[in-house]
């Protein structure tokens, strides 16, 4: 269920951050340095290989240099690695752990912060379904097994999770556990907008628009992070599995997904895993012309920020960035069998901005525009038109497309 008019959502708040969350671009090759604690970032794992492009903060003289980096893989494939970033490792650290204390509650102490918004607190295992409608199919050259997973609503996903605003812009009812660390909160809110900002303003850049076209537009009073615990199950398929989960793991079926396919409505989603993470996500690859579509799958790099384009900026840039569809798989092997906690900050753009589609001879000339080819894109995911809409306006016809209702 999914309630339009958020509680906070559109306060016209703004929190001063403190000085150490500048923006990121002065920190680029060349600038001063302090002593603060930063994110160590870490190579891929021995003989691994990363299936999304890497994007090095630090490897930057200027924002037109990140500019051309991040359009390129804003495109194809409207996901990557961000590393050499800012976000400190005791901060997230203490996210998880915030997380991981809170879904170890008992379930009536958790239910107590289920309002049924599907926007902020708690939602229960199996009380979530992706159902996306056929038209995204031919937009992205779906085989048929892939269109099979997209349709079918399943019995939920095996999942729970608890959705936060920033703690400096709205009320928010809150567990003990988390009502305690508001500040560790506040603290991580700032330095995800912080990144935010970054990639905003690398983006407006390539569009060519001015570097606070983006990001003036996201003030974070309608940004939410998400805490979610995927818990091992009592069986999964493959074979090979020798864990034993809980007495009250789920049992899976046939038809079980940790989290359907589905692409985001916001402008970006930065999605945090814990080193630890055996895996599960998933992006929809390839496709065009008769070569179908295929699952890949997206390997943990440690202190790497995961990134994604949502459907409000593919809209925005008249379809310049690419909205990818994703998933997380259901456990294969014992390995993957594990309990897994992800935090994904969705940074959307404010109730009242006005998203009208980007003409390309303002910006760059790489694909895109609003010719015809767009128009096509919005067609077969459910769009009515290219006309402008403001922010609200398009996640209410995103809601209507995906679940048939608003």
């Amino acid at each position: 269920m999914f309630v339009l008019e958020r509680e906070g959502c559109y306060k016209n708040t703004i929190v001063q951050h403190p000085p150490s969350c500048k923006p990121q671009f002065a920190r680029l090759r060349g600038a001063p340095k302090t002593n603060e604690p930063t994110m160590t970032v870490a190579a891929a794992p021995a003989g691994s290989e990363a299936a999304l492009p890497v994007v090095d903060l630090r490897s930057f003289d200027s924002v037109e240099d990140l500019a051309a980096d991040l359009m390129r893989v804003g495109k194809d494939p409207g996901f990557f690695y961000v590393v050499g970033h800012e976000l400190r490792d005791d901060v997230a650290a203490d996210m998880f752990a915030l997380a991981k204390s809170f879904f170890s509650s008992p379930l009536e102490e958790k239910l107590v912060y289920a309002n049924g918004s599907g926007d902020l607190g708690y939602t229960g295992m199996r009380e979530e379904t992706y159902v996306v409608l056929s038209p995204i199919y031919h937009a992205y050259g779906v085989s048929p097994f892939v269109k099979k997973q997209l349709s079918g609503a399943g019995p939920g996903d095996v999942k729970e999770s608890f959705y936060l605003s920033d703690p400096g812009k709205t009320t928010q009812l809150l567990p003990t556990e988390l009502e305690s660390r508001r500040e560790t909160m506040a603290a991580f809110f700032a330095g995800c907008d912080n990144l935010a900002k970054t990639l905003l303003e690398g983006l407006a850049v390539g569009l060519g628009m001015p570097r606070d076209f983006l990001s003036k537009a996201h003030t974070g009073e309608c940004c939410r992070m998400r805490l979610i615990n995927y818990p091992p199950v009592s069986e999964v398929s493959s074979s090979t599995t020798t864990s034993s989960p809980p007495d009250d793991a789920p049992t899976s079926n046939s038809e079980d997904i940790r989290a359907g396919a589905h692409s985001d409505y916001g402008s970006l989603t930065l999605l945090f895993r814990q080193p630890s993470d055996q895996g599960g996500l998933q992006v929809l690859r390839g496709g065009g012309g008769n070569k179908p579509s295929a699952w890949a799958d997206v390997p943990c790099i440690p202190n790497a920020i995961v990134v994604n384009i949502g459907d409000a900026l593919e809209f925005w840039t008249a379809g310049r960035l690419r909205s990818t569809v994703h998933r997380v798989a259901f456990p294969r092997s014992a390995s993957e069998n594990v309990a897994r906690l992800s935090i994904p900050v969705f940074i959307q753009p404010d109730r009242h901005v006005v998203l009208a589609p980007i003409k390309e001879d303002r910006g760059d000339s790489g694909g895109g525009g609003a010719g015809a080819e767009f128009l096509e894109v919005l067609r077969r995911k459910g769009y009515e038109s290219a006309e402008p809409v403001t922010s609200r306006e398009h996640l209410e016809r995103r809601i209507r497309a995906t679940y048939g209702k608003a």
